[in-house]
């Protein structure tokens, strides 16, 4: 069948670029391209030849491209956030990536990427909110409530710092980020009987 044929020459494409034998790789990309025009994994495989020939431009553009044939592929939106990303354009990786979680709300990648892209930009507040939503979807996820301890803390937000601090701590109670972090938002709060139990 057309599809399973297409899946093996994409499947071997890809093992031709890692042996770097990129002339093969792409001799199959663009037979599977010719069957299927802007096919996403034969665009993003494709994306990456360019890309590793030096040509990040005509690789983003091949991205493009496939979007317009495609317009809400996870796996395309997802390749030309980090092409953006690599690029250094955190605007159009952002937008992208805020599309893409519309686009596959119940998928984490596109808000652990949001993370990633926020705490490089500093947008204290954009990376709070998206930390907000990672924890709420994993009651049991002890990182996440640290760092939003943390994030709110740097951003002098002390009070919600202590409570998503104590929401670590309801998950594992030795956690000792999470035990500083709500030292830490105690103190500025000048909450020092609440400290001095703490220590105790």
């Amino acid at each position: 069948p057309f599809a399973l044929d297409l899946c093996r020459e994409l499947g071997l494409a890809d093992q031709l670029i890692r042996r770097n034998k990129a002339s093969e790789a792409r001799k199959l990309v663009e037979t599977a391209l010719a069957k299927k025009p802007g096919h996403p994994v034969a665009t993003i495989v494709k994306s990456r030849l360019l890309s590793r020939a030096g040509d990040d431009e005509a690789a983003k553009t091949a991205l493009e491209d496939a979007l317009k044939v495609h317009p809400e592929d996870p796996r395309l939106l997802m390749a030309l956030s980090r092409a953006h990303l690599d690029a250094k354009d955190y605007p159009a990786a952002a937008k992208i990536l805020e599309h893409g979680r519309k686009v596959c709300p119940l998928d984490g990648d596109w808000l652990e990427q949001l993370a990633r892209l926020y705490k490089m930009t500093g947008e204290t507040d954009k990376l709070l909110g998206v930390l907000q939503e990672l924890v709420i979807q994993d009651p049991d996820e002890l990182d996440g409530r640290v760092k939003l301890a943390r994030v709110s803390l740097e951003a002098g937000k002390p009070a919600e710092a202590e409570r998503f601090a104590n929401d670590a701590l309801r998950i594992d109670v030795n956690n000792e980020d999470a035990r500083k972090a709500l030292i830490e938002a105690l103190k500025a709060q000048s909450k020092t009987a609440d400290v001095e139990k703490l220590l105790k």
